[in-house]
């Protein structure tokens, strides 16, 4: 009887433990997050002016559809070992969240390396109905090593969504990801745009299953996009000018299914 009670208290001390070690965040944020479980309990905001560094093996789990707004300088530098994660509980919270919004020139010196930005939907009007995992505008992150996955939009760019963004893309996957009307993995538009090593793959839309660039300089190198599926062109969909520069790259196995 003494070993069941024991054993009993132990198992009740792990769950308080375990539910100790989720810090939850709301509203305005900057300094230094550690490693650990965060829950997201509302829209977080870096503010114009301000930096918030979030060290590996942080995991953010957003709580509902709020989204995380970046106006000032966010740096999530995971390792290889040891990833940085944005995402949600789809069993408790099935519409998932906003996704990560860098938005004005204030957040052009944000880093993102080794993190998953996985299950954000962007729903609703134009902008908010834009960019299922990162939506950016008027600004010009960069992202290495980064999965982006499981995310979806509305209208354009499921994975990634820019206007007037010159973004850089090294080493990243984007994968699995939808827009029901256009850019299932990117969508960039007025947005010099540099792609080195990355894949698109999966991903899905009405028109440019991989991605769409319109009136946008894209540099497209050492990658595949492969796999892809649209109505209309299922790997790259490119109109305006400038042409986009491709060198090097596999782009095979997309798929339009319209007539």
């Amino acid at each position: 009887m003494k070993s069941r009670v024991l054993i009993t208290m132990i198992l009740l001390m792990a769950t308080v433990s375990t539910a100790q070690a989720q810090t939850h965040l709301s509203g305005f944020l900057s300094g230094t997050l550690e490693a650990g479980e965060y829950l997201v309990d509302s829209t977080i905001v870096v503010a114009s002016g301000e930096t918030l560094t979030i060290q590996p093996g942080a995991h953010l789990q957003f709580t509902a559809w709020y989204p995380f707004e970046i106006l000032g300088t966010l740096i999530a530098e995971g390792t290889e070992e040891d990833s940085i994660i944005f995402d949600c509980d789809t069993q408790t919270n099935p519409e998932g969240w906003h996704g990560l919004r860098f938005n004005g020139e204030g957040a052009s010196d944000s880093y993102l390396a080794y993190s998953r930005i996985s299950y954000g939907q962007a729903l609703s009007y134009w902008p908010l109905s834009c960019g299922g995992g990162i939506f950016c505008m008027s600004t010009s992150p960069t992202f290495s090593h980064c999965l982006i996955t499981s995310n979806s939009a509305a209208m354009y760019g499921g994975g990634i969504y820019c206007y007037n963004a010159p973004v850089t893309l090294e080493e990243c996957t984007i994968t699995n990801n939808s827009a029901s009307s256009q850019g299932g993995g990117m969508y960039a538009s007025l947005s010099p745009i540099s792609i080195n090593q990355s894949t698109f793959n999966y991903n899905t839309a009405g028109t440019g299953g991989g991605m769409v660039v319109i009136s946008s300089q894209m540099e497209l190198s050492n990658s595949v996009i492969t796999h892809n599926t649209a109505s209309t062109t299922g790997g790259i969909h490119c109109s305006g000018n400038p042409s986009p520069i491709i060198e090097k790259c596999i782009i095979s196995y997309n798929s339009s299914t319209g007539t």
